[in-house]
């Protein structure tokens, strides 16, 4: 990671700016789940769930089972804001590890099979996009997760007021438009999900991003594609995103073999578009 990522990446996990009704002061923003500084491709969604800190019956995660540092955590530090660089240093080895740790397996095993179909590539690991990468085209492709919002709110996003919904979008995006910037090895970005469409898609544009929608008929259901490129510097990246959500929504895999294909095939056209 180089010095900027690291100093932009710290500067999210200190950020107190999302409205305190919703997110737990405790709970640092997860500004990425995987090897951020070598990743060649992002996926994307809304915002993390409570459920990277807490279990199914809402207690908070401990011991080997926890996913992410808190606050209290480390001596000294009663505030996000007081988090010191030995502290971060924490938090941020435990975001690069978690996949390879205790994913949390119900929403990442799926995103990670669908990418593989993405790339007609199957393993017997779900999470081998975000851990040890796929060979495709002669160069490894390794993903890891982003979200446009970082902080994980105690209420899933569709139960939040929309006045909640639009403080943390306004509070976190600059920071998506600067980790872009930062990522240098960033070639392809994936978002899942009408929600993060609809919020990123705009950011993109004022980034650059030129594109084209389409709709995709699939098996049972239909669904909006976009792809484009962006240029980043001297980069250019390739960006896709579909309306259907592959983790939450009930897709049959009749479904999502066919989006998987319009994805491959939009990943190509937006490369030489």
């Amino acid at each position: 990671m180089t010095t900027s990522q690291r100093e932009l990446h710290e500067s999210i996990a200190r950020c107190e700016s999302c409205p305190a009704n919703v997110v737990r002061r405790e709970w640092p923003p997860i500004s990425f789940f995987g090897d951020v500084a070598a990743a060649t491709g992002w996926t994307i969604s809304i915002n993390p769930s409570a459920r990277e800190f807490t279990d199914h019956l809402g207690r908070e995660l401990t011991g080997k089972a926890q996913r992410f540092a808190l606050v209290r955590d480390f001596t000294g530090a009663r505030t996000r804001a007081e988090l010191t660089a030995q502290h971060l240093a924490r938090v941020l080895s435990m975001q690069e590890t978690v996949l390879r740790r205790v994913p949390y397996r119900n929403y990442f095993n799926r995103l990670g099979r669908f990418i593989q179909k993405v790339y007609s590539l199957a393993t017997d690991e779900p999470l081998a996009p975000y851990t040890s990468g796929l060979v495709a085209g002669g160069t490894n492709e390794l993903y890891c997760h982003m979200d446009i919002v970082k902080c994980a709110t105690t209420r899933p996003w569709s139960d939040l007021a929309d006045d909640d919904q639009r403080a943390l979008i306004r509070s976190c995006s600059p920071y998506l438009e600067e980790q872009m910037v930062a990522a240098e090895k960033l070639g392809t970005i994936l978002i899942n999900g009408r929600t993060a469409l609809e919020v990123c898609i705009p950011v993109m544009r004022g980034s650059g991003l030129g594109s084209a929608t389409r709709r995709v008929e699939l098996a049972t259901t239909s669904t909006d594609l976009l792809y484009g490129d962006m240029l980043i510097g001297t980069r250019t990246v390739r960006v896709v995103a579909w309306s259907s959500n592959v983790v939450n929504q009930f897709l049959r895999s009749e479904d999502t073999d066919r989006l998987a294909a319009a994805v491959r095939s939009a990943l190509r056209s937006s490369a030489t578009s």
